[in-house]
């Protein structure tokens, strides 16, 4: 589809769309970079780890106050689901590359809620 967006962090490039209710993209995460702490109302997230190390922040509750932090090694993945806060960085020095699998009602990209992720000790 090459529909490439660039960010500062990276850029992202929609793979496949199936009629809003599910949508594959590739993102790239630069080193030393990092997205925005959200959530979606309307869907939830599948990703997969092609290449590099990627840094997941995450919470289990739904005020996003309960942070923990994982990483996600080449072939592995984590899914979000969906109301669930999670934040995506790249704390590697090599590019981080995340096969993203959006499912749900609204995978639009206005189906993202942003805030400021809490500073906490992550466990």
């Amino acid at each position: 589809m090459d529909e490439i967006v660039k960010r500062d962090w990276g850029y992202w490039d929609v793979l496949q769309e199936y009629d809003g209710t599910c949508k594959v993209k590739e993102l790239v995460v630069n080193p030393g970079c990092q997205l925005s702490w959200q959530k979606h109302e309307h869907r939830s997230e599948h990703w997969f780890c092609s290449r590099g190390l990627a840094t997941v922040y995450y919470s289990a509750d739904n005020d996003g106050k309960e942070v923990f932090k994982t990483y996600i090694t080449q072939f592995k993945t984590f899914d979000i689901a969906q109301g669930k806060w999670h934040q995506l960085a790249n704390e590697s020095e090599t590019p981080v590359h995340i096969i993203e699998i959006q499912f749900g009602s609204d995978c639009r990209e206005s189906d993202i809620i942003r805030s400021e992720r809490p500073s906490l000790n992550y466990q």
